[in-house]
């Protein structure tokens, strides 16, 4: 077996997501090109196991400088408080009363002051007391803070439905505000249909006017997007 001779220096970058599905990481060099990426199927609450996480990120092409390390959190535990509201000592008493309590976890946030808001996360306490360890530098992020930072645009006036497995983050944008940004479990693409279509109504949008744009790592159903054309007219990927 050939060994590729720069994926074991600690330059490289490393990109680590969290998701449902288990752990993917993706290794670059200082060029950006893709040296090696994985996907880890993580049994349900394997996350919890200390000894799970220390024995994957021994691996050899895993030691890396931690400043060149960022991590994504992708998970449906999320909430969104404007920052004038917006509190150090009470934000975990007002995401506990939309979410519960959970053991074992902790809540970690982000400031986007495009937005005026806090995005406030859920991860799994004893994953993320490890890389605090593992790589203290680390960038930490919600899977949400890049859409909003980058993908969602403030000064249009559209809707944005980012497509997860067995999930989407749907977002209304209209004049410069953040009219909605929420989770919504799915099956199938007439469920995704059904949450675009009653957020248009709830929210008074115009389907011949408000443009749908569709966001997704990867590629995206043409069935879907024929679905969701049908209901509305500027829908795009």
């Amino acid at each position: 077996m050939i060994q590729n001779p720069f994926l074991h220096s600690t330059d490289n970058n490393l990109m680590i997501r969290i998701h449902p599905e288990g752990i993917s990481y993706a290794i670059t060099d200082e060029n950006d090109e893709v040296i090696l990426q994985q996907l880890i199927n993580v049994p349900a609450g394997k996350l919890k196991e200390t000894q799970f996480f220390e024995h994957f990120f021994e691996q050899p092409e895993l030691r890396i400088l931690d400043e060149n390390v960022s991590i994504v959190f992708e998970n449906s535990r999320y909430q969104l408080i404007p920052s004038d509201l917006f509190r150090q000592n009470d934000f975990r008493e007002l995401f506990e009363i939309e979410f519960g309590k959970n053991e074992r976890t902790k809540l970690l946030y982000s400031l986007l002051p495009q937005w005026g808001i806090h995005l406030v996360y859920e991860v799994e306490e004893p994953l993320m007391d490890f890389f605090d360890q593992k790589y203290p530098e680390a960038e930490v992020e919600h899977h949400l803070f890049k859409l909003l930072k980058e993908e969602i645009n403030r000064n249009s006036n559209s809707a944005f439905v980012n497509l997860r497995k067995e999930w989407i983050d749907l977002f209304v944008v209209k004049d410069n505000a953040l009219l909605l940004a929420n989770p919504f479990e799915t099956k199938t693409n007439e469920d995704i249909c059904y949450f675009v279509l009653n957020a248009y109504e709830q929210l008074g949008l115009d389907t011949d006017v408000c443009p749908l744009r569709i966001l997704s790592k990867k590629n995206v159903d043409k069935n879907l997007v024929e679905l969701l054309q049908q209901y509305v007219l500027k829908t795009e990927v």
